[in-house]
């Protein structure tokens, strides 16, 4: 009913007046949701992905720059176009209508093609759009390139397939660990090999499976590898099988894999300590033979000549502890000792007579005398020794002025061997008695090292002989 006083003009004006205000607020909100579009626009042009808008018959209403781009068309080449276009023909995987209606999103992995017809893979990403009555209406699908995901992962697999193939080759048991020692893994080609069955060890702690020696080694070197990042080796033995089994050795090789994890690989050295025991006493029985013969050698020739008995055996004392106080290693004094106990083995050529004869020598006898070293390297050049003996003979008495015998030779032509021999030679003879002279005594042997070093001794030796006698307290063996 409508209210009195009113005349039909009035009543349509008002309407009018209503309508008017209906279509400016329209239009003011048409225009901030134009302005919304356009920034929305503006932010997907941007994207790096590509993004498209289609309407439920899969036509597309829209697509970014990325989109375009990635499967080389222009936008405007794309917009009206079915957008099956853009997926390979062999994907079986396309969805019907009646698929599209029962979902709101959905993700997927397929093989996309360009303009072009190559293909490639991507990852989409689709959701679809509803009207105001809950109607599904479009569907917004962002799709990005995984070509080079794919490769990563292609590199990725094979890596690990080859590393699993190379770790099952390896005939070693191996271990995987982690840094509180808990067993993650363990892979033997037998149980035989291990000192528990693989599934003893399994999500177990190193502490709960080894004697409590072998366990803190392992942690310690667990702790060292993380920490040096650098591959570490140790040995060990074990019960096989725990814990009454019989004994065997095994050497442990870590290195990291992963952040906390290590990897262990375990060998089994028994045999090889055998081996190497046994050739030890080979060696050493070898050794002894060598020092025995050696010494039956020396004595040979100092029962000639009962005034230097013990001269070799002397002068070879002092020059291996000359060697020790220069530092030299055990194996190289060992050359040095056989070298002085048959450094005047050259004498067994020399008449007794002469070599105990009291008076003044002939040039002709001094001649021959001279002659030992050259006999001496003669007669020890014929045993393939693994230092230079035969050349420490030949020059125990060459000097570093070139004033020695045999070949005159000086400083660094005569080899170190020698040097040190020299020095010992001559402090025993002149601290023992010759038939054709006494005893000249320590403080003079001394005094001539001393006064002749860097000009007839090798210095360094001379130092440490005054070192040996004057601060250490060296005495001869009687």
């Amino acid at each position: 009913m409508r209210p009195t006083g009113e005349t039909k003009l009035q009543i349509l004006e008002k309407e009018i007046l209503i309508l008017r205000r209906q279509i400016r607020s329209l239009k003011s909100l048409h225009a901030r949701r134009a302005e919304e579009l356009r920034g929305l626009k503006k932010i997907v042009e941007t994207f790096q992905q590509g993004v498209t808008l289609k309407d439920m018959n899969g036509r597309i209403l829209y697509s970014n720059a990325a989109e375009a781009r990635m499967h080389g068309y222009t936008a405007k080449e794309l917009m009206g176009k079915e957008g099956r276009i853009l997926g390979a023909r062999d994907d079986g995987r396309r969805m019907t209508r009646e698929q599209l209606d029962g979902m709101t999103s959905w993700r997927r992995e397929r093989i996309n093609v360009r303009k072009d017809g190559s293909t490639f893979p991507v990852q989409i990403l689709s959701d679809v759009i509803t009207n105001e009555k809950g109607k599904a209406v479009e569907i917004i699908t962002t799709c990005k390139d995984i070509t080079e995901r794919r490769l990563i992962e292609e590199i990725l697999r094979k890596s690990v397939a080859d590393n699993q193939a190379i770790l099952t080759a390896v005939p070693d048991p191996l271990f995987h660990i982690l840094r509180d020692g808990t067993f993650l893994s363990c892979r033997a080609k037998s149980e035989e090999d291990l000192a528990l069955p693989p599934a003893l060890f399994l999500n177990r702690k190193v502490n709960d499976v080894y004697p409590p020696d072998l366990a803190r080694l392992t942690m310690a070197f667990i702790h060292k590898t993380l920490e040096e990042g650098t591959t570490q080796s140790f040995e060990y033995r074990i019960a096989v099988p725990l814990p009454q089994g019989e004994p065997r050795d095994y050497e442990c090789r870590m290195v990291v894999c992963g952040e906390n994890e290590v990897l262990a690989m375990v060998r089994d050295i028994t045999l090889r300590k055998g081996a190497d025991a046994a050739l030890q006493k080979s060696y050493d029985r070898l050794h002894r033979t060598l020092g025995e013969t050696v010494q039956a050698l020396a004595v040979t020739v100092e029962k000639r000549d009962p005034y230097t008995a013990g001269h070799m055996r002397r002068s070879t004392q002092l020059a291996c502890a000359i060697a020790g106080e220069m530092g030299w290693p055990g194996s190289q004094i060992d050359g040095l000792r056989i070298a002085g106990l048959l450094h005047d083995i050259g004498k067994i050529t020399v008449p007794a007579e002469i070599l105990s004869k009291p008076g003044r020598l002939s040039e002709g006898e001094i001649i021959l005398i001279r002659s030992h070293v050259q006999v001496g390297y003669e007669i020890l050049g014929q045993i393939d020794f693994p230092w230079p003996v035969a050349d420490t003979v030949l020059q125990h008495h060459e000097r570093l002025d070139g004033s020695g015998y045999p070949a005159g030779l000086k400083g660094d032509r005569i080899i170190p061997e020698a040097r040190i021999l020299a020095v010992a030679d001559v402090m025993e003879a002149m601290t023992s008695h010759r038939p054709y002279r006494p005893t000249r005594g320590r403080e003079s042997a001394l005094e001539e090292v001393a006064q002749r070093r860097e000009i007839l001794y090798d210095g360094k030796a001379s130092e440490a002989c005054l070192v040996l006698f004057q601060q250490k307290a060296f005495e001869f063996e009687s």
